[in-house]
């Protein structure tokens, strides 16, 4: 649908919107992440190259940048693998009598939980409400035997919502793009820094804090 606005009579639409999650994959100065044969680069990544935060020129000049450097060493480190990379093997059985899925309103759902509880404006009692629903999401999704790419695009979907939404809970301050409702406070000694989050032994999502960094700029 075509829209069209006259700027001397009409109000401009406007729509706020920001990164859910600023950083990425952590990477070198190469592409690399933690994961043997990953690369990232662009907005995926967390490669420190212009700090904490970018500007969206930035990322493109990064992208172009890393980018070519990246797909160098992906390609070179490609040639030391003549039987191909390890496959991902799944975390539980498919069911015997699968559930029954509609994709699209599950990407909907997702889609619409995140703008309202894990956007812009946040606080304790509906993230952890999100981080409920993502896991049961999760949990229900996996047990499609017969969902193909869907199911796994939607579970992927669904990593990066409980990323987010743990990475959330853990900085426990309003700082950057993000405000908490109920800690509207910038909390410098305690959060002037990354966080970090990795799947631990037992399949679980752990976040942690990085070390402590200067408070050179409100963004970071």
């Amino acid at each position: 649908m075509l829209f069209r606005s006259d700027i001397r009579t009409d109000p401009i639409p406007v729509r706020p919107g920001a990164h859910y999650m600023i950083g990425g994959a952590a990477t070198d100065l190469h592409g690399r992440t933690s994961v043997p044969g990953l690369y990232a680069a662009g907005e995926a990544a967390a490669s420190g190259l212009h700090g904490a935060n970018r500007l969206a020129s930035n990322s493109l000049l990064e992208g172009a940048v890393l980018g070519r450097a990246a797909g160098l060493a992906a390609a070179k480190e490609a040639q030391s693998h003549r039987g191909g990379l390890p496959r991902s093997q799944p975390t539980e059985p498919p069911a015997a009598n699968p559930p029954r899925i509609v994709h699209e309103d599950l990407l909907y759902s997702l889609k619409s939980l995140m703008w309202r509880q894990v956007g812009l404006r946040r606080n304790r009692d509906l993230l952890l409400d999100a981080r409920s629903r993502i896991g049961f999401w999760h949990h229900y999704l996996l047990r499609d035997a017969l969902g193909g790419r869907r199911v796994c695009e939607l579970a992927n979907m669904l990593t990066c919502a409980a990323l987010v939404t743990e990475g959330a809970l853990l900085r426990d301050e309003s700082r950057g793009t993000h405000f908490r409702d109920d800690r509207p406070q910038r909390d410098d000694a305690g959060f002037c820094r990354r966080i970090f989050l990795r799947r631990g032994p037992d399949g679980l999502i752990q976040a942690e804090r990085g070390p402590v960094f200067a408070p050179t700029d409100p963004t970071q």
